[in-house]
């Protein structure tokens, strides 16, 4: 065992950010310094009250103290052991420093019962450590065979397809459907339909009634869920509902969608302030989904990752994208659900003929193509016809011939749709072909079937 003292260390990694202070007890008798107790608490408030880590950190060493081991050290230190093994070795060592302090009291009866109900508590946090890290593989493949075994004997599996829908049914047979703990990119460029694909997914999960986060950097509440209702009541489109048009005739229906939104099983998080949205306050918003629900999210959506803020305030762009991705991956191993984040796409790609996006397309870090688990660029050649039709519009603006081939495109409703799965760790690579609704701004398989959903219209004339 590396040479270092147990309590700065604990403290350092709770500094650094390498452990969450939600996820561990303390107890005042278990520090030498009583800063460092000090200190843990005011972390905990300070997370809580929405502080970043770097104001909690800078607000308490003004007043206060702290032996802090350098991030390097700490980094070196989880290369040999996990944070829980770490934090075990502390909780042990604490109850020396416990047993040792109360020797030098009076040991009458009541402080040794006193000390037997320390060492109790942090014996019971010792064994609660243990259960988190010892997990048995083989009794979780168990549960999820026997999950899916409920599902194909209740009908309700399309065989192939394990995880959850995106409401595309090519999509679901390349990807296997989004699993358990899987970090998802949907990454394109601008007026592609990357929120507009995601969100797809959440009506389409929503439907079964699953628990969803969504938290979006760019859009308020009320914007996502005015593009949310047309994919609820297919009678709905986007004029209804962000423009107004028709409203004297479809104000029953966008209320009665927007009911059943709010009863429904999804969190939109609404963030004060969206131009200063750290991936804490993602991962504060994940937990507390689980305080208010009582589980994690199924399926968590991030929109999108280049606007997340860096709490450290560091200029290296490609650094800030990389801890982002990181933690991103992180969460999705911690709440076993899958987490879909939005991506850019560099523009060097619009100077190739073929604008299909690759991987190397992906905007800032490397880390996003190593990192993600599933790749999905949504394209439509479309808007790169509409590009080019004004652009020769501008250079021949008396071609009639033009004019009349951009005005039939901005006149369609439906646009051709590739979703590309450029990546995909558990299965197959390949492109769902589709059509692009643009009254709802919706991914489908066929818009000539995209009609009112008559198993949800009973359920939403109750609302």
């Amino acid at each position: 065992m590396n040479n270092f003292n147990t309590e700065s260390l604990i403290i350092s990694l709770f500094y650094h950010e390498k452990a969450s202070i939600l996820d561990y007890k303390f107890i005042k008798d278990m520090f030498q310094e009583q800063n460092n107790y000090e200190y843990l608490e005011n972390l905990k408030k300070g997370i809580l009250n929405n502080l970043t880590i770097q104001q909690i950190n800078q607000n308490f060493i003004s007043k206060k103290q702290l032996n802090i081991y350098p991030i390097e050290f700490c980094e070196e230190q989880l290369k040999l052991y996990t944070i829980n093994t770490l934090m075990e070795i502390f909780y042990k060592h604490s109850i020396d420093i416990i047993w040792n302090k109360k020797k030098l009291e009076k040991t009458d009866i009541g402080i040794l019962e006193e000390l037997n109900i320390l060492i109790d508590n942090i014996q019971s946090m010792i064994l609660e450590l243990n259960k988190k890290e010892k997990k048995n593989p083989f009794s979780s493949f168990r549960e999820k065979i026997l999950l899916t075994k409920e599902r194909i004997d209740s009908g309700d599996f399309d065989e192939g397809v394990v995880g959850l829908s995106s409401s595309i049914s090519e999509l679901d047979r390349i990807t296997g459907g989004f699993k358990d703990a899987e970090y998802i990119l949907i990454a394109g460029r601008p007026s592609m339909g990357k929120t507009s694909l995601a969100l797809d997914i959440v009506a389409d999960n929503i439907k079964d009634n699953k628990h969803i986060l969504v938290c979006s950097v760019e859009m308020s509440s009320e914007q996502l869920i005015e593009r949310l209702i047309p994919k609820i009541n297919n009678n709905l489109t986007l004029k209804n509902t962000v423009l107004g048009e028709n409203l004297n005739n479809r104000i029953n229906e966008i209320l009665a969608a927007s009911l059943f939104l709010e009863k429904s099983n999804l969190v939109i998080e609404d963030f004060e302030d969206l131009n200063k949205v750290t991936i804490l306050d993602i991962q504060r918003a994940a937990e507390e989904f689980k305080k208010d629900k009582g589980v994690y999210p199924e399926l968590i959506v991030i929109d999108y990752i280049q606007i997340i803020k860096d709490y450290l305030n560091r200029k290296d762009e490609n650094q800030i994208i990389t801890d982002i991705s990181g933690a991103l991956q992180r969460l999705a191993k911690k709440t076993k659900a899958p987490v879909i984040a939005l991506s850019q796409l560099n523009r060097t790609l619009e100077e190739r003929v073929d604008k299909r996006p690759k991987n190397s397309d992906l905007r800032s870090s490397g880390a996003l193509e190593q990192d993600a688990d599933i790749i999905i660029f949504p394209y439509r050649d479309s808007v790169y016809l509409e590009a080019s039709l004004r652009e020769k519009i501008k250079k021949n603006p008396n071609s009639q011939e033009l004019a009349e081939a951009l005005n039939n495109l901005l006149n369609s409703n439906v646009d051709i749709g590739e979703l590309i799965v450029s990546k995909n760790r558990n299965g197959a690579k390949g492109t769902a072909f589709c059509e692009f609704y643009k009254p709802a701004a919706s991914y489908v398989e066929s818009a000539s079937i995209f009609t009112y959903n008559e198993d949800l219209e009973e359920e939403l004339s109750n609302f």
